[in-house]
């Protein structure tokens, strides 16, 4: 939807040629001689006991080559080899079919503008809409930045203030953010992120569920802990992603990513790599060792609460439950946010918004089903310009 309205309500700046016209660059100063950047002070390496230093950048250095040549490198392959089957298989979290571009495009390193260019002189946005849309959810997470400045921190939906978190968030947590957590899938994202500073989509969305869903842990916490740790970290998408798992922002999640599926990986390789203590595990049982049989973890040198954790949350479906309730009972103390068909609103900045469902000064946002008020009728959806 958003693709559809930027595109009929924008003029696209083009060239004679009719290519996307690149902003003009500005004007360099040739007399700065540079300085380096150690000099700027702007980090202190912690260190060992033993008095080496600790080198945080170890991990990201071998997991990623730098510089606009290996940009245009990783486009052109991911052109060329995982775009045939970027919309079948691009939920795998080995990233065989991903273009892993986010960084380089964060950075300015790669221009959105040539990836989009390229793609449609050769048709492949026919091929994989789904990552033209994706390309696209970097413009709409600016426009939400820019009309609600407090999107990182404070929920977009003023019925979701009030909502309680999981007394011990704490301890859950921090055993989330180590990858410590007894779900393999989600302690193998997080592992890999700390690691590398990057996390598959899919993954992204499995551990924001689980912390929010299943912890009952506070979104704006993930949301701290990704934007430190990922390489491609940007504070409107970040911020965006996360109010969607946290069921308070200007979108839903209307899916669970399930912990325990293991679709994502369906041969147990990925999780095998960043969680080597249940390499040995057969692949039924490596997404879900707490099914294994006693003896098959014992030869599988797999020993639950010793060399790998009890789960953090031992029943999820009551979890998420539990989650809801709270969730709503946040929702119902203020009933001037909720409409009469149990859909949430929101506040419309100045020029934010034309058309809609509007309630005065309040607009109607998506609700999930489950969030809204039992009914067996359909919620009137009148339209009309404010």
């Amino acid at each position: 939807a958003w693709r559809q309205a930027s595109e009929s309500g924008a003029q696209v700046v083009r060239d004679k040629a009719g290519y996307l016209a690149p902003a003009a660059p500005k004007e360099v100063l040739q007399h700065c001689g540079g300085l380096q950047l150690t000099s700027l002070g702007l980090a202190s390496m912690p260190f060992k006991h033993d008095g080496t230093e600790v080198d945080w950048g170890a991990g990201i250095r071998s997991a990623w080559n730098f510089g606009e040549e290996e940009a245009l490198k990783m486009f052109a392959n991911f052109c060329s080899e995982s775009l045939p089957t970027y919309e079948t298989q691009r939920h795998l979290a080995d990233a065989s079919t991903v273009s892993r571009l986010s960084p380089y495009i964060h950075f300015g390193v790669i221009s959105p503008r040539c990836m989009l260019e390229e793609m449609e002189a050769r048709g492949y946005e026919r091929m994989a809409p789904t990552f033209l849309r994706r390309l696209v959810w970097r413009d709409l997470a600016y426009w939400q930045l820019y009309h609600w400045p407090a999107l990182p921190y404070q929920p977009v939906r003023p019925s979701y203030v009030a909502r309680l978190w999981a007394a011990d968030s704490p301890r859950l947590l921090v055993a989330w953010q180590k990858g410590r957590t007894g779900y393999p899938m989600v302690d193998a994202a997080m592992r890999e992120l700390w690691a590398t500073g990057w996390m598959h989509q899919s993954m992204r969305t499995v551990v924001a569920c689980f912390l929010v869903g299943a912890c009952g842990v506070d979104w704006r916490a993930g949301a701290r802990h990704f934007h430190y740790t990922l390489v491609d970290a940007d504070l409107a998408i970040n911020s965006m992603m996360w109010q969607s798992a946290g069921q308070c922002g200007l979108d839903q999640w209307g899916f669970w990513a399930s912990p325990t599926a293991g679709k994502q990986d369906p041969g147990g390789a990925w999780v095998r790599r960043w969680v080597p203590e249940l390499a040995g595990l057969p692949t039924r049982f490596v997404h879900q060792p707490w099914e294994a049989p006693r003896d098959l973890l014992l030869d599988s040198n797999v020993i639950l609460g010793e060399n790998y954790p009890h789960r953090i949350v031992a029943d999820v479906e009551r979890a998420r439950s539990s989650h809801l309730q709270s969730v709503n009972a946040s929702r119902m103390s203020v009933r001037e946010w909720v409409d009469e068909d149990g859909y949430d609103l929101i506040d419309i900045p100045p020029g934010a918004v034309k058309n809609g469902t509007f309630h005065g000064s309040k607009i109607r946002v998506f609700t999930t089903r489950g969030h809204r008020k039992i009914s067996e009728t359909k919620p009137s959806l009148k339209k009309f310009k404010k």
